[in-house]
């Protein structure tokens, strides 16, 4: 990847403001399992956006249509992030994962993480292994969902600069 380069005052401000609403509206002490499980995936697929429309060509119009259309789903978004090499496949799997997660608590009136099919997605998570290291013995499937999706959080945050610095050239005509 290229080196990072300096980006405008505003974006960084805009960037911190958004991280510090979405740790407002992600409190882990208070919030409910639902939340947890909705409002995170709902921030990565923001960061997800982001990223792309920063390593896109300068037109605005034709990648918004895109973000907007054809690549507004979450799990398509993560695809076109690994399969342009702006991220590696444990993030990619994990992005799908957490897809996965998510969708069982909008859809699933009794989700909890102690079912088995949501608990086999957060053990499954394997980034925070790369990060931290392997995880204590007593950590909950909601710890690991937390855990897990910070630190993507974390990688995709620093890697939007990285994607700004890799913006793809309008062709000469």
């Amino acid at each position: 990847m290229a080196d990072c380069k300096e980006y405008p005052y505003e974006d960084f401000q805009e960037g911190f403001a958004r991280l510090r609403n979405f740790v407002q509206h992600f409190p882990y002490a208070d919030a409910t399992e639902r939340e947890i499980a909705i409002v995170g995936p709902a921030y990565l697929d923001e960061l997800m956006k982001d990223m792309l429309m920063q390593f896109f060509v300068e037109d605005q119009k034709t990648p918004t249509k895109l973000l907007q259309g054809a690549i507004q789903n979450f799990g398509t978004r993560a695809d076109l992030l690994f399969c342009l090499g702006l991220v590696p496949k444990t993030i990619h799997d994990d992005l799908l994962l957490l897809a996965k997660i998510r969708n069982e608590f909008a859809h699933n009136i009794d989700a909890t993480f102690d079912l088995p099919k949501v608990s086999g997605f957060c053990v499954s998570l394997k980034w925070h292994h790369t990060t931290l290291g392997i995880p204590p013995a007593e950590a909950t499937a909601r710890d690991l969902f937390q855990v897990g999706l910070n630190q993507i959080v974390c990688y995709l945050g620093g890697a939007i600069s990285i994607a700004r610095g890799e913006k793809r050239k309008m062709p000469l005509e």
